[in-house]
Parts: C-alpha cells; structure tokens; sequence
C-alpha cells in the first residue's frame, strides 16, 4: 500500500513513515501543500494522513479540496482529541476518518490486516 503523510512534527512524521517502510509500504512525508498535491497526482497513494494541527492551511478545507479531485484516496485526519465534533466534521468533508494520534498504531494495524485479507 502507499501513503502520504502530511504533518509538521517531523517526530511523528518520522515515526509515521518508519512505521509504514518497516511493514513493506511505500510512504512519503510531504513538507508542504505544494508536494502534497504533487504527490497526489504522481504517487497515487491508497492513503493520506493529514494532521489537523497542520497551520500552514485549514485540514477540512485542504480534504475537501483533496476529495474532489481524488475521490478514491482514503483520508484520515489526525487529532490530539478523540471529539465527536471534529469526527461529524471531518466526516462532513469527506475524511475517511479522524483518528486520535494516540490510537494511530493501532488503526495502522487494522489498515495492515485488512489488505492482507482482501
């Protein structure tokens, strides 16, 4: 599988990413919006990680942007907070899913056991 994570702690990235190239996946951390949508169009990832701490531009927006011209990228938003708010809201822009950094590893494995079965 292939993911892209967009995410300015460059720790969790780096963490996110060694993660991903440990189980096989390909993986690129995008430094900016600029190599993102780069990226999207040339890397074609099954997955995208956007933080929702990202300042640089609005996370909701930049997925709703993403969604309509990659409708088949899966979306996860990261948050500090497990908040029903944001997860209507995320949901309301076409994420796939907001997942609370803390539980990250865990849905990573559920993504892993899931291709493995298909």
């Amino acid at each position: 599988m292939k993911f892209i994570v967009l995410i300015e702690n460059t720790n969790l990235s780096e963490y996110i990413k060694k993660l991903i190239l440990k189980n096989n996946d390909e993986c690129i951390a995008a430094e900016s919006i600029n190599d993102l949508i780069s990226a999207l169009d040339t890397f074609k990832p099954d997955w995208l990680f956007i933080d929702l701490q990202w300042t640089k531009e609005n996370a909701f927006k930049l997925t709703e942007k993403i969604r309509l011209k990659h409708p088949d990228t899966n979306i996860a938003l990261l948050s500090d907070v497990n908040d029903e708010k944001l997860r209507l809201k995320a949901e309301k822009v076409g994420a796939s899913v907001l997942i609370p950094k803390e539980n990250l590893y865990d849905f990573y494995k559920i993504i892993l056991n899931k291709n493995l079965q298909e």
